[in-house]
Formats: structure tokens, C-alpha cells, sequence
């Protein structure tokens, strides 16, 4: 009798000894670094943040691939406090009824003064661009669509 109740001691004894083992050497979530908190970025037709540095944008150029149904897009963050997390962007397709507005959300990290590239499946296609020739010879190209930035989220770099 007196061997099982010492193993059935044990039993109970040795969950919870390995239990405060555990939890010792383990680093508690407040010493661990946390991760900066995304912020919605406003940001106005000129690729700036609003009521921020004029000096400072989000800005890029944009291609329509050949069968015209992705853009691919060399985005630069110039927000210098910013490390970009998602670009929102608005495509516009003029020359129908009415200009057709569509609005794309598209994860990307571009750290600042960095350039990265964006690729965005449309779910349509953009209409094709016209070739319109100029007396003297020259021609231009016209486009019937454009795309802005419209929107972003983002990692301020200062806080702490």
C-alpha cells in the first residue's frame, strides 16, 4: 500500500514539476519585441500622405501586360517613416458610358526609398490604346485607361 501511494504521488507531483519548468526559461511575451501596429495611410492624388511632407511620396509606373488583364507596377515608398505593408489602387477605364472605377488591395512590403514591384490581376480587360498620327510624322499614343493610388497601410519606422 504504501509503494502505490508513492507512485501515485509521484503521478500528481511530476506533471506539475515539469509544468514550472516549462514556464521558467520560457521568455514571457513582454520581453519579446512586438510587432509595429499597420496604420491606414491617406493618401491624396498627387501619391502623397495626407498632411504630410510635400517632399515625400508613394508613386511608381504602371504596364498593362499583353492580353491587358494585369498591371504589373514599379511602386517606390519616398515616405521616408513608412515601411509600406499593403498598396490600395483605382483603375479607371475611360471611353465607356461611364468612366468604370475599380478599386484593387494588394499586400506588398517596400521599406523606404525602396522600389518593388506589384502585380495586379484585374478581373477584366483594359481597353486597347490608340495610335493616333500627328502631322510631321510623329504619332502618340493614346490610353484609355489610368490607375492611382489611392489608399495605403503601413509601419511607422520612429515609434518604439
Amino acid at each position: 500500500m504504501k509503494y502505490e501511494s508513492r507512485i501515485f504521488a509521484a503521478l500528481l507531483v511530476a506533471p506539475l514539476l515539469l509544468c514550472l519548468a516549462c514556464t521558467d526559461g520560457a521568455p514571457s511575451a513582454e520581453s519579446s519585441p512586438k510587432a509595429k501596429p499597420e496604420q491606414d495611410l491617406a493618401i491624396t492624388f498627387g501619391g502623397f500622405v495626407q498632411n504630410g511632407p510635400e517632399d515625400q511620396l508613394l508613386d511608381g509606373q504602371c504596364q498593362a501586360n499583353l492580353t491587358r488583364d494585369v498591371l504589373q507596377c514599379d511602386m517606390h515608398n519616398g515616405l521616408m517613416k513608412w515601411n509600406i505593408t499593403e498598396i490600395a489602387f483605382q483603375v479607371i477605364r475611360t471611353g465607356d458610358r461611364e468612366d468604370e472605377r475599380h478599386y484593387y488591395r494588394q499586400r506588398i512590403s517596400i521599406a523606404p526609398l525602396q522600389t518593388e514591384t506589384v502585380t495586379i490581376k484585374l478581373g477584366m480587360q483594359l481597353p486597347a490604346d490608340t495610335r493616333v498620327s500627328i502631322k510631321g510624322g510623329t504619332a502618340r499614343t493614346l490610353t484609355h485607361w489610368q490607375w492611382l493610388v489611392v489608399g495605403a497601410k503601413g509601419q511607422n519606422v520612429d515609434a518604439s
